[in-house]
């Protein structure tokens, strides 16, 4: 074989394994796009996606799943890994006891959002415990409520159905087992939902009363908030699953329409 044979031969296996070696990075990405779908697209830009794959064995099935659900939820899984056991530690803070108004609290929130109730988590079921949650706070200005210890009680008198939500007309007989005492208006007739503006205003300016509204809507679903005050064009309002709609004023209409059951709490 002549010198300039070997050369090329040379030249075309350093050729081939510099094609090879490219060649690693795609077919790696390619494996793992194929196993992680949209969350490995997204760890070629996130940090957070990228943990999550590389330490999947912190993580649970169910977990990572919700990120399926719901892109938005990427924090929030990612977090499982170092919160995930908050709860055993959990505590309000010295402002939440001591709120002069309705402290706003979330079921997002890690001291207790990864718990699970029967078959979903608070992050998931959990509105009727975080707003009777908020209800005791203001009122009793104690820890003797959570809303883990709400769910789980209210799917041990069976008050819940299978996805772990709270039937709305039982919320009485929860808030009853915490000490609270709760008068409950139905607002759902003729498959309609609302709520008559006066009658929701003037159980607003009841002193030490907290009003808790379950709604049916596109806006909110199947859900509890908190009216927490009015002014003179809307309603403000604690909402469990969404601080952006807490600091929201809500013209009158946009809520009153939506109402199909209300409480009134007091101690």
């Amino acid at each position: 074989m002549d010198k300039k044979t070997i050369i090329g031969v040379i030249v075309f296996f350093v050729v081939l394994t510099v094609v090879l070696i490219l060649l690693i990075p795609v077919e790696e990405r390619n494996k793992r796009i194929e196993k992680w779908d949209e969350l490995g697209e997204a760890a070629e830009t996130n940090a957070m996606a990228e943990f999550i794959i590389e330490n999947e064995e912190l993580y649970t099935e169910d977990i990572i799943r919700l990120y399926y659900e719901n892109n938005d939820n990427l924090e929030f899984v990612y977090n499982y890994a170092f919160h995930k056991d908050d709860y055993a530690m959990m505590t309000f803070t010295n402002e939440e006891l001591n709120s002069t108004g309705i402290p706003a609290l979330y079921m997002d929130d890690t001291r207790w959002a990864y718990e699970y109730i029967t078959e979903q988590r608070i992050f998931q079921s959990g509105c009727v415990g975080v707003s009777l949650t908020m209800a005791n706070l203001y009122l009793n200005h104690n820890n003797l409520v959570d809303p883990v210890s709400v769910m789980r009680t209210a799917a041990a008198m069976k008050a819940t159905n299978m996805f772990d939500f709270v039937i709305v007309e039982n919320t009485g007989d929860i808030a009853a087992q915490f000490g609270l005492n709760a008068e409950g208006v139905d607002c759902y007739e003729n498959q309609q939902a609302g709520v008559d503006h006066n009658e929701l205003i003037s159980a607003l300016d009841e002193e030490d009363t907290v009003i808790l509204l379950s709604m049916m809507s596109e806006e909110f679903g199947n859900h509890m908030i908190v009216a927490r005050g009015y002014n003179d064009t809307g309603y403000y309002i604690n909402d469990p699953a969404s601080p952006e709609n807490t600091e929201k004023l809500w013209p009158f209409a946009e809520i009153e329409k939506d109402v199909v059951f209300y409480w009134k709490i007091t101690k």
